[in-house]
């Protein structure tokens, strides 16, 4: 059996706004760019969630986030954490957590951007290998 690949895709209101933040920030290319739907090349699709009624149902696809409630974490390691955390900030991502050694061995801090998504941007460890 081979193994399962896996694309993560993010529920946004605002598609080319949240493509353009995550473009930015990170510097992903897009492989997949659709009227309602934007892929990276590192396996983070984003829908534009009215799309989202086709399987979902509009009810599901169109309900609004809850002021406070998060929707999904994307756990990135990036070289220059704090450069990145900044430039989120300066993207309208709001600060949660700061940079700061994590009980798991990262440096990590935190945002959350418009849709509720959280980023952790970290990290690993001089001694810490890659995955």
């Amino acid at each position: 059996m081979s193994r399962p690949t896996i694309t993560t895709i993010l529920f946004v209101q605002d598609l080319q706004a949240s493509a353009r933040l995550y473009r930015q920030a990170f510097g992903w290319k897009t492989t997949v760019e659709a009227p309602n739907y934007v892929e990276f090349e590192c396996g983070v699709g984003l829908m534009h969630r009215p799309a989202a009624a086709s399987f979902a149902g509009q009810a599901r696809a169109l309900r609004p986030r809850h002021a406070g409630t998060l929707s999904a974490e994307l756990y990135v390691y990036v070289d220059d954490p704090q450069a990145v955390l900044h430039h989120l900030q300066t993207l309208g991502a709001e600060l949660t957590s700061p940079f700061q050694k994590r009980g798991w061995g990262d440096d990590a801090g935190y945002v959350i951007e418009a849709d509720g998504h959280v980023l952790g941007i970290a990290q690993r460890p001089a001694t810490q290998s890659e995955p």
